[in-house]
């Protein structure tokens, strides 16, 4: 990430006695998600005392504190105190991560409902989304869920009227501008076009989020032989060819 050269401003708000926001610009650039990394590691990699929780979210980074142990002023001194341009020319080091993915049938279930709403064919949709490197803008909403973007215009759709109640694991899915893979079994009202087999999320090791803010992801297919008959060692052998 070490693009983002130029300090962006931010304004800082307080929300009642106890959480103070860093407020960002409301657009969606690599920017502004730089920046808010930053200061988002900066304070895990630097605690002060009295700071008790730093929450990082599209264009905002909320940090809840003590008020009795830390004052606000101390806090924007330590802000103040880092915004300098060469520490985030270098912060991050980004990755790009090939992601298996299979479209069509079960795999698919509102790749024909998108296709017939947008007026484009079924195969051109899947070109554009394995065509394209998506940027990991938010990890959010369910666990590990990564927000990404932005997708061609051409394939913008809001999300669905009436939500799932049940999301499989590792679909794809898209919505407004963005893309996503559903990293657990949950509800939700993204438009489903494809699937992978790869775990993205993994409770049982640390940290648990294979995908971060700020790396790229990239889907290549994959056959429903493979998908199929996905295992540690299929996934062992995908990393090795793909995501060293």
């Amino acid at each position: 990430m070490a693009e983002s050269k130029q300090q962006l401003s931010y304004m800082l708000k307080r929300l009642g006695e106890k959480v103070l926001v860093l407020q960002f610009p409301q657009e969606l650039t690599k920017e502004i998600t730089v920046q808010i990394q930053f200061y988002h590691d900066l304070f895990k990699s630097h605690p002060l005392e009295g700071i008790l929780q730093v929450i990082p979210a599209m264009n905002t980074l909320s940090i809840r504190y003590n008020p009795l142990i830390i004052k606000e002023t101390a806090i924007e001194e330590f802000l103040k105190s880092n915004q300098s341009n060469e520490k985030m020319e270098d912060f991050g080091s980004p990755k790009k991560i090939y992601v298996p993915i299979i479209f069509g049938g079960k795999y698919s279930p509102d790749l024909k409902e998108v296709s017939e709403i947008l007026k484009i064919k079924e195969e051109k949709i899947i070109d554009e989304i394995v065509g394209q490197e998506f940027y990991v803008y938010l990890n959010g909403f369910i666990a590990g869920f990564p927000y990404m973007g932005e997708i061609n215009s051409d394939l913008s759709l809001p999300r669905k009227k009436v939500p799932r109640l049940q999301v499989p694991a590792g679909s794809v899915a898209i919505a407004n501008n963005m893309c996503t893979i559903y990293t657990v079994e949950s509800p939700g009202g993204w438009n489903l076009i494809g699937w992978t087999p790869m775990n993205i999320f993994d409770f049982s090791v640390s940290p648990p989020n294979r995908v971060n803010v700020g790396d790229y992801i990239c889907y290549k297919l994959i056959t429903s032989t493979e998908a199929e008959n996905w295992d540690e060692n299929m996934q062992k052998e995908w990393d090795q060819q793909w995501n060293q």
